[in-house]
This record gives C-alpha cells, structure tokens and sequence, in this order.
C-alpha cells in the first residue's frame, strides 16, 4: 500500500479537526509530498473555511470527535472484543473499527467469530438469531430474526474488507 491510499480519506477530516495529533503529523507530512492530495485539499478548504463558526461547532462541537473516537475504539477494544462475544457482537464491532479507522490487526478477533459461528443459524441462514442485553438493565432487545443477523454480519464483513485493502492506519 501506497502512502497516498493510506491518507486519501485524510484530507476532510484534517480540515474538519478530527484528525488526533499523530494523525495531523503524519497526514501534514504526507501533504508535502503527494500532489494528489495537495489538490484534494486546495480544492476542499475553501468550503471548510466558508463553514460558519456555528456550523463548525455543529459538526465537531469543542474538538470532540477524536476524543468520541477514541473512547469508542476502547471500549470496543477493551470491552467488547476482550469478552465473549457472538456473531452479533462481532458484526457490531467489525463496523465500529473500520469505520472509526482503527488498525486492520484489531479486527481479529471478530472475524474469528464470525468464522467460527458460521452455519449456526442451520437451514434458517449462516447465523442465528441474538438478543441484545449489554445495558446492564432488565431489558433485552430481539435484534431480529437469522437473517437480520446474517445481513449484519455481512455488513460487517463488507466493511472490515474495504478497510483492509485500503490498510486503515493504526488508531
């Protein structure tokens, strides 16, 4: 993989803020370097820079979304993939990694999971049907029937594959 691919997705998030400080380092160094994304950004910092100050704050109030990002891929790194978990669980957090760019190596063990409870579901699709309870409440959540679960699981893996051959950067 090119040093472009791995920072073509970049150029947005740099002039909306919501890249954290290595992210911005390595990105700013690469923008010296690569044409391509000079012009992608020549072409885009106009209208970052139009946004109204209200609209900025709207769409990242205080800077936040790299520290939302990286309590979420901590929580899904340290919580979620470090217990047991199912082919729902795993779906939810193959979508979660890939599209927060978390390193592709942290998507092994969902995608044990899903391997591994492939054809559970037996004639009613590859997986079963899960309920949801990670509230820590009384209340459980049917998510849907196998082939909700299916469907989800192949969401996941239709986006743990797009980040893989653009090789995510590590979080």
């Amino acid at each position: 993989m090119t040093e472009h691919e791995r920072h073509r997705d970049d150029v947005a998030d740099y002039l909306l803020g919501a890249l954290n400080e290595d992210e911005r380092g390595a990105f700013e160094r690469h923008l010296r370097e690569c044409d391509e994304c000079q012009d992608e950004f020549d072409r885009l910092q106009p209208a970052a820079e139009a946004l109204p100050a209200s609209v900025q704050r709207t769409i990242d109030p205080d800077g936040a979304f790299a520290f939302i990002r990286d309590r979420v891929l901590a929580y899904v790194e340290s919580e979620l993939i470090a217990h047991e978990m199912n082919a729902f669980d795993a779906a939810l957090a193959l979508m979660a990694l890939a599209h927060l760019g978390a390193d592709v190596s942290s998507f092994t063990p969902a995608l044990h999971v899903v391997i591994a409870s492939l054809g559970e579901g037996g004639r009613h699709g590859p997986y079963k049907a899960y309920e949801w309870n990670k509230m820590k409440t009384p209340t459980r959540i049917l998510v849907g029937g196998p082939e909700v679960t299916s469907a989800f699981v192949l969401m996941g893996l239709a986006l743990a594959r797009r980040a893989m051959r653009s090789g995510s950067r590590p979080a």
